[in-house]
């Protein structure tokens, strides 16, 4: 959390209405509310290098005090440029006034506020009143989030730091046949869905090997279109493979998930080494007692891999 003239923000937005992970000002139109203010940012010259938090801050810190609203939270978040109707071309990447009248011709009830050209009012039966931070967030989601599946909130800022950099050493490295990267990171800072971002696009098969077998925050970020899991528990290596082959058949990004309670002799295990001349990547996920108490398997999945 962070507080800029009276004005929390969290670091994760409110609302994430594109398919993409990451904030791009040239795709992407920064919005915020705060009390009953609905406006935009990410017109920096620096908005990429800034991020989507970093201009809604940016743009707070120009802005008065008004200490006599108190202390309130800011909701932000970001839309497709592509889905906004444009009344006009805008300067600076100011599109609220553009999403004003596509509230307004959605709702014939709401009206601009003549005092106050970020406010919206709403006609009650005792009246007129500002659209609520609620109320505009429910405008929000009709016109740009209904029919999604699910949020996919962006990384962390630390996630999209270690992001940055293992993409930056694979691009000097892609001549490489194998590339093993060590990291020791909390389960808590996230790395699963570090893990699951981190995935080269190209990527065929994914083996996510778990000491915990706690892939479901990793499952949990899967783009349905995209990604499958392929679950190797309790079954034979000929299942997992009809598995895969159907998998990568319709097209889908597969995710072989295995424990690493498995015996080190174990088929599931061996099954990595038939898939060593292909495009494939390997997670060895959850690396704390448990997974380094069982060693022996953890060399034998390397084997497997390099060999």
């Amino acid at each position: 959390m962070k507080t800029v003239k009276n004005r929390n923000f969290k670091d994760l937005p409110s609302f994430w209405w594109t398919n993409d992970q990451e904030w791009n000002p040239e795709k992407h139109a920064g919005f915020y509310i705060m009390n009953n203010k609905f406006g935009s940012t990410g017109g920096q010259a620096n908005a990429q290098e800034l991020g989507l938090f970093g201009c809604v801050v940016e743009t707070h810190k120009s802005y008065s005090k008004r200490s006599e609203f108190g202390t309130f939270d800011v909701y932000y978040g970001c839309v497709d440029i592509s889905k906004i109707k444009q009344t006009k071309k805008r300067k600076n990447k100011q599109y609220d006034k553009d999403v004003h009248e596509m509230i307004i011709d959605l709702d014939p009830k709401v009206k601009h506020d003549p005092a106050n050209a970020d406010c919206l009012l709403i006609k009650t039966d005792t009246g007129t009143r500002p659209l609520t931070t609620e109320e505009i967030l429910e405008y929000l989601t009709i016109l740009f989030g209904e029919g999604k599946k699910k949020n996919q909130f962006p990384a962390h800022t630390r996630q999209l730091e270690i992001i940055k950099g293992r993409r930056e050493f694979l691009e000097q490295n892609l001549e490489s046949d194998l590339i093993l990267n060590i990291e020791s990171i909390h389960t808590r800072f996230g790395k699963d869905k570090t893990n699951y971002l981190c995935i080269q696009p190209e990527t065929e098969i994914i083996f996510d090997c778990s000491a915990y077998f706690a892939t479901f925050q990793i499952t949990s970020e899967f783009d349905p279109d995209r990604d499958q899991a392929v679950e190797t528990r309790s079954r034979s290596k000929e299942e997992i493979l009809d598995d895969i082959i159907s998998a990568r058949h319709n097209g889908k990004r597969v995710w072989v998930l295995m424990s690493m309670f498995n015996d080190e002799d174990s088929d599931r295990i061996e099954l990595i080494s038939l898939f060593k001349n292909t495009n494939a990547e390997l997670i060895i996920d959850e690396v704390d007692y448990a997974a380094w108490s069982k060693i022996e398997i953890i060399k034998k999945v390397v084997e497997n891999v390099i060999n």
